[in-house]
């Protein structure tokens, strides 16, 4: 019995009381010492029994009451979270371990899945639900999902075959037999170091088997405009490896006044050196454990007033795919600057002078919200590709709208369109209306006529900002990286390698690129090679019960990385700069591409008002039965949002000029089409 109550039988009313008030002011004290610490950013993990803090935790504020000292050196740049709006909070609370509260990731990571189901899972007229839905549709889904079979002889590999008569994934029985010891083994990690990725990050952080102070990758999603032009990353290993031997340290990516997250190597605290060319040649010269990550991103503080307790650190870090990263902090009151071995990314145009480049733009759809995001998508396509086009060179080809519904609509003579048939009765969708999607893309490679040699897979829910140049380096493919993508994460990879087989190195983990099947720019010969193997796949992930369960809406995202695996694709740019996603992304210049898949809210003064209904809000779920009105009322004057703003001028300007608009809004039938000229401004 606990000494608190001893062995009494009979206790005074007054002694209960006290000491229940004594509990109370114990457990106050913890609380309070809990908040404070987490008031200050003091967040410690254990390892192996030791404490270990983190660089920079101290909360240092500059004149301008802006963070300035450690990782996250200030929130200037960095004011809003791509995905979870403004927290401020998140990044006092995490440095270059990025070691995060599970609560907190999982939480804002259903947001940013369920909000992106949305976005891919656009072509089902359902899909524009609520996360919770999604689970419980998930739920009924694996109730009624039949057996799998089961034909492989290979005991250590699935076996993927590219027959389009049905599915022949299958998975070994070694893998069946150790999936207990695999899940064991990733729950330990996740206990010892659990991740927590912030938006558009990594997704693909690296465990260190032989390192006490493994910590996880959590990194940030864009690049600055201006070097995102001409000091972006160079060719597509992701991994690092073998590339950084040879570099000389003047040839790399230097971003000043930027930290970013990576797994750590060797830990600033315990290296202090006197310049970043010092830190930048330890890197190069870092010797990977066996079979471990070698250096790829360093991480050096040399401005003293700003670094402070900082100054000097030098961090070692490995990024598997540091295209896809977004820093950590930026801005001038950032004392940090982060290297990146690779060498810059040399532009389109000098890469491929003279060449026909020209891509073909495939929009897949299916249902009543898609209906109407494809006129719109379609408006701005034929506009941004005049614009192109009176530019001189113009790599935008030719438009298709891939629906798979297996009949044709009343879109037919508006948009060029490609019917695709729905999946076979033996291979129910459950409700899953986006698996039709792959099998549509393989029918579409089967019987179309594509006279281009690339494409540019999108969705109804994109809009054209401007024109979008083939960024893909010679035949290797290029996409937009989804941080909530993770194959080779540690809670993830056991099931990843149901489809793949073994994953040991950091070069297989690097090829598993944290993208989805859009926006993705790959040659016509690639696709083809890729599409019976994603049509496969994508139901082989369906019908297993755990990679269906764990990866829910965004399934066929995870089926399509898998198969370019599959495939042999062992490079893909990464390009945040490809696609914003208002209201995370804000300012209009730098993107090609507006996915609007979030909600938008905001207070009446113009007040970001992230997870709560806004007095004025935008969200494409509000008109999943009918299409938008015309003249949708613009946001707030406050709203300092550009690509918010945007959007609505976007969405008015199209359903002008689009006839019979309005009747349209009202019943969802088509009574006049639009001729597809474009009018001069």
């Amino acid at each position: 019995m606990s000494p608190l109550f001893s062995s009494h039988k009979v206790q005074s009313s007054y002694g209960r009381k006290r000491w229940i008030l004594l509990l109370a002011v114990l457990v106050g004290i913890g609380v309070s010492y809990k908040s404070l610490r987490e008031l200050h950013g003091m967040v410690e993990y254990e390892h192996g029994g030791v404490m270990d803090h983190f660089h920079g935790f101290e909360e240092r504020r500059g004149d301008d009451g802006h963070l300035d000292g450690g990782g996250i050196g200030g929130l200037e740049g960095a004011k809003e979270d791509p995905m979870g709006g403004a927290m401020e909070e998140e990044h006092k609370e995490t440095e270059h371990g990025d070691t995060r509260d599970e609560g907190l990731r999982e939480e804002k990571k259903a947001t940013a899945i369920g909000g992106e189901v949305a976005g891919d899972a656009n072509t089902d007229d359902t899909s524009d639900g609520l996360v919770g839905e999604d689970e419980g549709r998930a739920e009924e889904k694996q109730q009624r999902r039949p057996e799998r079979d089961v034909d492989s002889e290979d005991d250590d590999a699935p076996a993927i075959s590219a027959s389009t008569s049905g599915t022949t994934v299958t998975t070994s029985k070694k893998d069946e037999e150790n999936e207990d010891q695999e899940d064991q083994e990733d729950q330990e990690a996740e206990e010892g170091e659990e991740r927590y990725k912030r938006s558009k990050g990594d997704a693909d952080g690296m465990e260190h088997e032989e390192q006490e102070k493994d910590d996880d990758s959590g990194v940030e999603h864009d690049e600055d405009q201006e070097e995102s032009k001409d000091k972006d990353t160079a060719g597509h290993d992701d991994s690092g490896e073998n590339e950084e031997e040879s570099l000389d340290c003047k040839d790399i990516i230097v971003k000043r006044n930027t930290d970013f997250w990576g797994d750590p190597l060797v830990w600033g605290t315990e290296n202090l050196v006197d310049s970043e060319d010092e830190c930048c040649k330890m890197c190069a010269e870092h010797k990977p454990k066996k079979g471990g990550p070698a250096c790829n991103v360093w991480v050096y503080c040399g401005v003293e007033n700003l670094c402070r307790a900082n100054y000097r650190q030098c961090w070692l870090k490995h990024l598997t795919h540091p295209d896809g990263a977004m820093p950590a902090a930026e801005g001038p009151m950032v004392g940090w600057t982060t290297g990146i071995m690779k060498k810059p990314r040399a532009s389109v145009a000098s890469q491929h002078q003279g060449e026909d480049r020209t891509y073909h733009i495939v929009v897949s759809a299916q249902g009543t919200a898609t209906h109407w995001q494809s006129r719109i998508h379609y408006y701005w396509y034929k506009k941004i590709k005049k614009q192109c086009e009176a530019e001189g060179h113009c790599d935008m080809g030719d438009f298709t709208r891939l629906l798979h519904s297996g009949k044709p609509d009343d879109l037919m003579d508006e948009i060029p369109t490609f019917v695709a048939k729905e999946l076979p009765p033996e291979h129910p969708h459950h409700g899953y209306i986006v698996l039709n999607r792959p099998y549509a893309f393989l029918q579409w490679m089967e019987k179309a006529t594509i006279k281009e040699k690339y494409i540019l897979m999108g969705e109804p829910d994109h809009l054209w900002l401007k024109p979008m140049p083939n960024l893909m380096d010679g035949e290797n493919p290029a996409a937009f990286p989804f941080f909530y993508i993770e194959p080779t994460s540690p809670k993830y990879i056991h099931i990843t390698e149901k489809f793949v087989g073994k994953i040991d190195t950091p070069e297989q983990k690097a090829r598993l690129f944290p993208i989805g099947s859009s926006p993705t720019l790959l040659s016509v010969k690639d696709m083809k090679k890729i599409a019976p193997i994603w049509y496969n796949v994508s139901l082989a992930v369906h019908e297993d019960d755990e990679a269906a369960k764990e990866w829910g809406w965004v399934q066929e995202m995870y089926a399509f990385t898998i198969s370019m695996y599959l495939a042999g694709i062992k490079e893909c740019g990464l390009f945040l700069d490809m696609m914003a996603q208002p209201p995370w992304d804000s300012q209009k210049g730098r993107y090609y591409i507006l996915h609007y898949t979030y909600g938008m809210d905001y207070a009446k003064n113009g007040t970001f008002t992230p997870g709560k209904y806004g007095e004025w809000r935008f969200d494409k779920r509000s008109y999943s039965t009918t299409p938008l009105p015309r003249n949708l009322d613009p946001p707030p004057d406050g709203v300092q949002n550009d690509l918010v703003r945007h959007l609505i001028n976007a969405f008015n300007e199209a359903t002008e000029k689009i006839p019979g608009w309005n009747h349209y809004a009202k019943t969802g039938h088509v009574s006049k089409l639009w001729d597809g000229v474009i009018e001069e401004q």
